[in-house]
């Protein structure tokens, strides 16, 4: 699983790679029901889009609505209320191996919004002390890294206008020789899936059958962890969580 990670301000990165900027102001660390920077296609164009997304999919058929204690508003630097939906079961996060299948995420795989995040690392819980400690997950290089998403939009009519949304992919960890290390023990071992540079455009652009070759593939092998103990400054962050798996 993956509900906490750092999206890149390498926007030089992201430039050569999509052509297309990085939003001016986001946050530097995200937790689910924060807004950052996601790359999606524009398929009316050819090209590819990058705005601000809300970690936590919303499905387009959902209905109803009320306020979220903590959100954070990009403009203000805050946590202010907003009006996504408030759901029972997490949907920051879609297992790769039943994503077509489950209500929550079934339409948008069907629909093709496949997206990325770009992150200087990821975070997961590491238990081998006997307790959990938080550690950070990222390249020997330090270079970015894409992680696999999928997204949607829903239309808040409360607000009278539309959000985009998206969910990270994960797949089964329990091989990896770094990746297999963390959550607690009894439970599954997850990870979110790496999208190699060679295949950051294929996955934008692809094909139902093709998308799940892409996910299939071997996970990276050129990662690097240690402890990360940096506090978040902010209250404490609510899941999105979800009725409708």
């Amino acid at each position: 699983m993956c509900l906490n990670f750092i999206p890149t301000q390498n926007r030089i990165w992201v430039e050569k790679q999509f052509s297309v900027s990085l939003p001016k102001k986001f946050r530097e660390e995200i937790y689910p029901s924060y807004y950052c920077p996601i790359i999606r296609a524009a398929f009316d164009s050819g090209q590819y889009k990058c705005s601000l997304a809300h970690f936590g999919l919303i499905p387009s058929w959902a209905k109803g609505a009320k306020a979220n204690r903590h959100t954070y508003n990009v403009k203000s630097e805050s946590m202010t209320a907003n009006h996504t939906l408030d759901f029972h079961r997490e949907t920051y996060n879609a297992r790769s191996e039943t994503v077509s299948s489950k209500p929550s995420f079934r339409v948008a795989w069907s629909h093709r919004h496949f997206a990325l995040v770009i992150v200087d690392s990821f975070m997961q819980p590491n238990y081998e002390t006997g307790s959990a400690v938080r550690w950070r997950v990222h390249k020997k290089d330090g270079s970015p890294f894409a992680l696999a998403c999928l997204w949607e939009r829903w239309t808040d009519v409360a607000m009278g206008e539309d959000i985009i949304s998206f969910c990270i992919l994960t797949r089964d960890a329990s091989i990896h020789p770094l990746l297999r290390r963390f959550h607690k023990p009894g439970d599954a071992k997850r990870m979110p899936i790496i999208i190699p540079d060679l295949h950051l455009h294929s996955w934008l652009e692809a094909s139902i059958k093709k998308a799940s070759e892409i996910i299939s593939l071997d996970p990276p092998i050129d990662l690097i962890a240690e402890p990360f103990q940096r506090e978040l400054k902010v209250e404490k962050i609510r899941d999105v969580d979800s009725t409708i798996s």
